[in-house]
């Protein structure tokens, strides 16, 4: 039988707030898939999670096809991400975007504002984008 208590433990342990400032592990992957696309963090859906990453996806407004995600943090302040399938190859999971040629997004947070940096410049948000 399973244990339910340590599914609640696992689900705590990713939308407790990271470092104080009250954004959420959650939050920091929408801010950073959002940053990551040029997208709305609006349109950006957590649907999953592990003890290991989260699973979130879109559907891109322009052609309304979905782009899924597993998103972690790293090293304190990175967010690293990889691709998580399609409509066509729902089992696919790509790689984690951990190789020294890949774009490398970090966050901060201050004064209720995350700031992601990654190749394309720097990007804020506030915590109610996020939501």
């Amino acid at each position: 039988m399973k244990n339910p208590n340590i599914v609640l433990i696992l689900s705590l342990s990713l939308t407790s707030p990271v470092f104080a400032a009250d954004f959420t592990t959650s939050q920091i992957c929408k801010a950073g898939i959002a940053a990551a696309f040029g997208r709305d963090p609006k349109i950006i859906k957590v649907k999953g999670s592990t003890k290991d990453f989260l699973a979130l996806q879109y559907y891109r407004p322009s052609d309304n096809s979905l782009w899924k995600f597993h998103c972690k943090i790293v090293d304190g302040n990175q967010i690293m991400w990889r691709g998580a399938g399609d409509p066509s190859e729902p089992s696919y999971v790509g790689r984690w975007r951990d190789d020294p040629n890949d774009g490398k997004i970090t966050y901060s947070i201050e004064k209720n504002v995350i700031k992601i940096d990654d190749i394309t410049g720097q990007h804020t948000y506030k915590a109610a984008q996020l939501k």
